[in-house]
């Protein structure tokens, strides 16, 4: 058994999935269908950038759907006979989607594109960020997030936690928790406060699109960031999307139960973020 890994926001990279793109004609004609849907040229951003474009948050959604999902499909035509479970960090429970038969594609593209226009407004009418803390007790740093008016957001690997908030809310805990010990304090390359009271509104109009989709249950084991557990259910999962945007991740709690019915992890392209969070968790 295999735990299929699909990377979220962040992961972007100019020449991302230009390989497979070459190598297949497949791969081109999902690209394509995926620029029809979206209005502007997915390949071309995804294999030239620039990587500051590739980076908003409007953009780099859709992108990164398409990329993972092909190579999903790229993996999976190798391996005709693999069993596998997926999940998917933030953005990538999309992917996750894809891989267990729970939505099509032309709707998935659809819901991303959607969400990230919807994010990038959110974060242009209230600057916000997103820092990773490293090396800092919960209890301690869930005090400094009171205090300062900032929240948790993702639970990503034992030791590794995100905080949410208004830009200048941030500013004050990141000197709040480097003053109480923490071995690492970075600044995601984000453009705004995700998974937090911020995008409510963001929030309630993607709801509206959400409702329209008819969710099926997924066909293979599913592992929601949003639940941090295995879901069953479609209905569940149209559910849990509808406050992902507000609610954490609970990257490390999905990730924790899927390892005892895997033998390994395949994070799908844009890799490498995932993969070591999993390192940290599964030992």
């Amino acid at each position: 058994m295999v735990g299929l890994l699909f990377p979220g926001q962040g992961a972007q990279k100019v020449g991302m999935g230009r390989d497979l793109y070459k190598e297949k004609a497949w791969v081109r004609d999902y690209y394509q269908k995926a620029s029809d849907i979206v209005g502007w040229d997915v390949a071309e951003l995804c294999f030239d950038g620039p990587q500051d474009v590739l980076d908003q948050t409007r953009f780099c959604q859709a992108a990164i759907t398409v990329v993972s999902y092909v190579s999903f499909l790229s993996y999976r035509e190798g391996n005709p006979d693999i069993e596998f479970i997926s999940a998917g960090l933030s953005l990538g429970e999309f992917g996750a989607l894809l891989s267990a038969g729970v939505l099509d594609f032309e709707a998935v593209v659809r819901l991303v594109d959607l969400r990230g226009r919807l994010m990038q407004e959110a974060s242009e009418r209230i600057p916000g960020a997103m820092t990773a803390v490293i090396g800092l007790d919960k209890e301690k740093l869930q005090e400094i997030a009171q205090e300062t008016g900032v929240a948790l957001a993702n639970f990503n690997a034992p030791g590794q936690i995100v905080i949410s908030g208004r830009l200048e809310d941030i500013e004050r805990a990141e000197e709040r928790i480097k003053e109480a010990g923490a071995r690492r304090v970075v600044r995601l390359p984000v453009s705004g406060a995700f998974h937090c009271f911020l995008l409510k509104d963001a929030q309630e109009e993607l709801n509206k699109e959400i409702d329209r989709l008819d969710f099926k249950d997924p066909s293979v084991g599913f592992f929601s960031s949003i639940y941090g557990r295995r879901v069953e259910s479609g209905e569940e999962i149209k559910d849990g999307l509808k406050r992902q945007l507000v609610s954490p991740t609970l990257w490390e709690s999905a990730v924790r139960q899927m390892c005892p019915l895997v033998d390994s992890f395949h994070e799908l392209e844009p890799a490498g973020i995932l993969t070591a969070m999993v390192r940290k968790i599964c030992r």
